[in-house]
């Protein structure tokens, strides 16, 4: 039985579809260290913390790159022990503080984000990263008050939009059943320059007329509701009317 279930885990730990587009790779960290940086301009979490998941998100993309043709057993058992330290702490902090859960929610990802920064081989979990640093950008859009993140979103938007142009050029080749056509033309820097351009702009665009059309509320930043659910309410235990008339 533990040989047919290391014989298993081999198997499945063989490493299948793996993606060598370093400019794919490239354009992804770039995209999750915007996000990441969003963060701590909002004032979710504090900037030391933000700089040392930066780093620590830059050095597990090379260890991935690097590392992308290894199994690395021991280090996708680490990355699932780690994760499960990570949900156990958010959960607690979920019990400590139940009435926003943002900013536990967006260190959970943070954690998520560096933890999965280690064993990026394959295409599927680059997507998962572009994915994740969305929701990390869309969490620190919700702390904004002022225009100013938008040039936050332009930054994430530089980032991610050649990301996913660079995804869907791998996969063009992947499916491509002709030898000669299995390796694409690599884009030249005007051509990837103009197609970021044109969905900035489009993007911008559609932006602009919806906020034009929708109207603005005066409203106030609540980071907590204005009460407390854990503390016993007594109408009638020491209160006290009084009239100086």
């Amino acid at each position: 039985m533990p040989a047919r279930v290391a014989d298993l885990i081999w198997k499945l730990t063989a490493p299948r579809e793996v993606e060598e587009s370093v400019s794919f790779r490239v354009a992804v960290w770039a995209s999750v260290s915007a996000s990441v940086l969003a963060l701590a301009i909002q004032g979710v979490t504090s900037a030391s913390l933000v700089a040392v998941s930066i780093l620590l998100i830059s050095i597990g993309s090379y260890v991935s790159w690097r590392r992308r043709r290894k199994r690395n057993i021991a280090l996708k058992a680490a990355v699932a022990a780690l994760s499960l330290v990570a949900l156990a702490s958010f959960l607690r902090q979920v019990g400590l503080q139940p009435y926003d859960l943002r900013v536990s929610l967006a260190e959970l990802f943070l954690w998520v984000q560096i933890l999965h920064s280690f064993d990026l081989p394959r295409r599927r979990d680059l997507i998962f990263s572009l994915v994740s640093s969305l929701i990390i950008i869309s969490m620190a859009g919700s702390f904004s008050l002022s225009e100013s993140f938008a040039w936050l979103l332009l930054l994430w938007l530089a980032a991610a939009l050649p990301a996913l142009y660079f995804s869907q050029q791998s996969r063009l080749g992947g499916l491509s059943n002709v030898p000669e056509r299995a390796v694409l033309a690599r884009p030249t820097l005007k051509r990837v320059a103009s197609v970021t351009a044109l969905l900035l702009f489009l993007v911008c665009g559609t932006g602009l007329a919806v906020g034009a059309v929708i109207p603005r509320p005066s409203i106030n930043l609540m980071r907590s509701l204005p009460f407390s659910l854990r503390r016993a309410f007594n109408p009638l235990g020491g209160f006290q009317f009084t009239n100086p008339g």
